[in-house]
């Protein structure tokens, strides 16, 4: 069963994750689709099981003024699609129906973006962008990219390469790039996560890593660790919120906020913090800020005090019912005893808060990277297996779980190679998983009410790289 308790609503944190990187904590950073991309800190350590430094994950793929390729895709595609997806569209807290599903396929050294129809679950566009999109004027896209995890009304592409630092606009229409813009503000690497579209000119984008020398012109823009502010019409820079001061404390010494995930929940923005301190080795536990969209400020938080490594999150619209994935920290005696999934009720008052350990539903620590909802009471997540990386040998392989919040207990829906799970989203009474499995790279598609009629997507028939995130667009 799970455990409940009660929480100010929103307090208001006082100004005052990803992963130690041993040897196990690059593979899984590269691997298992976290909520942060390792840009390019480390090279490959096991071509068998992996690519290098730099998980394929975040994102929302929302965009900026669409112009006559915006309206077409909410035209054409909004209505029916919209009807399909709204449900998943709502768990994701999404602020736009959707017009698609955008599948980030990487191998880490490459990447692309494939699209689905949202109605027929099926291949739409096989590398709709890809190597081929960019043009010797543009930044080509790294094998460390994501795209963005909530649709904006011009269904607009926003691709995130992580290890350039920039980001990418880009028409599902026509495949075709519109606009880059660097978010590594005087050089630094940013390792930006995830875009939130809010309008036509305004969007957020978070960046992961801290500037330990910012550039004195840039007028504060450059510090990171932080929320970007941009104009997506343009598109340019146009201001920034400071999170550091907002990072939950290491056991030993302090940490960086490191921001991963956003999300629209009614009229606040929620934006997931790691923090991690700056040499990787010690994790704060889980905290989820609030902010103003209208005046750009930090409202509140909610912390998770007795889980770490909280990078996931959804939304339930309909419940009003956040849902937050904590794997643990890599870097703690028992990972599985950091690991949960926190319910916290935000139409209570005060908000109330249950919590599933990771524990209570097997052997397994939870992901950090993806939850996703079927309804107040329903998730699903996948818990992460392991090797030994000595030889290579499997311990236990990735399980995907259909838990029942309510109850604390989990189904194990199916398995794969270790870190070969990867981003999942449920539409239309289906759940779309992606599996980054080396030998057979593809997507199930399987119903949500945990029936069995497993069927498979292969999302990239071009070059068969492995799928890695959804998002909707």
């Amino acid at each position: 069963m799970s455990s409940h308790s009660s929480t100010k609503k929103w307090p208001l944190v006082q100004a005052g994750s990803r992963h130690a990187l041993p040897l196990p904590l690059v593979i899984a950073c590269a691997l298992a689709w976290g909520a942060m991309g390792c840009g390019d800190s480390k090279p490959p350590v096991n071509p068998a099981v992996g690519g290098s430094a730099g998980g394929a994950a975040g994102g929302s793929a929302g965009g900026a003024a669409g112009g006559s390729a915006g309206g077409a895709a909410g035209g054409s595609a909004g209505g029916s699609a919209g009807g399909a997806a709204g449900g998943a569209n709502g768990g994701n807290g999404a602020s736009a129906q959707p017009a698609g599903i955008a599948v980030l396929v990487s191998d880490y050294s490459s990447a692309a973006v494939s699209l689905l129809d949202p109605v027929t679950l099926t291949l739409s566009k096989d590398a709709c962008i890809s190597a081929a999109s960019f043009s010797s004027s543009l930044v080509a896209l790294s094998g460390d990219a994501a795209v963005a995890s909530s649709p904006s009304a011009s269904h607009e592409l926003v691709v995130i390469d992580r290890k350039n630092s920039v980001l990418t606009f880009a028409s599902p229409i026509t495949c075709t790039v519109r606009a880059q813009l660097s978010v590594g503000t005087g050089g630094f690497k940013a390792n930006p996560q995830d875009v939130l579209v809010l309008s036509e000119h305004k969007a957020y984008v978070t960046r992961y890593e801290t500037n330990h020398a910012p550039v004195a012109s840039l007028n504060g823009l450059d510090g990171g660790d932080d929320i970007l502010i941009i104009d997506p019409s343009v598109p340019t820079i146009t201001g920034r919120i400071a999170l550091s001061t907002y990072a939950t404390a290491g056991a030993t010494g302090p940490t960086q906020a490191r921001p991963a995930r956003l999300l629209r929940a009614g009229a606040r923005v929620l934006v997931a913090l790691d923090s991690l301190n700056a040499k990787l080795s010690e994790q704060g536990p889980g905290r989820v800020l609030a902010l103003d969209p209208d005046t750009d400020q930090v409202t509140g938080s909610l912390d998770v005090p007795t889980l770490k490594n909280c990078g996931a999150f959804a939304y339930d619209t309909a419940s009003k019912h956040l849902v937050v994935s904590c794997g643990g920290s890599f870097s703690a005696a028992s990972q599985i005893a950091e690991s949960g999934l926190v319910t916290f009720d935000l139409g209570s008052e005060p908000v109330s808060v249950a919590t599933v350990k990771a524990s209570a539903l097997g052997t397994q620590p939870l992901s950090f990277a993806t939850v996703s909802l079927g309804g107040a009471n329903t998730a699903f997540v996948a818990a992460l297996g392991s090797l030994d990386f000595t030889t290579n040998a499997v311990l236990s392989n990735d399980t995907f779980l259909r838990v029942d919040l309510t109850a604390g207990t989990a189904t194990k829906l199916l398995s794969s190679s270790p870190y070969g799970l990867g981003g999942h989203l449920v539409v239309n009474g289906k759940v779309v998983l992606a599996d980054g499995d080396a030998t057979h790279p593809l997507l199930h598609v399987l119903s949500a009410d945990g029936t069995p009629g497993d069927s498979t997507v292969d999302p990239d028939p071009a070059h068969h790289l492995p799928p890695r995130q959804l998002a909707f667009y």
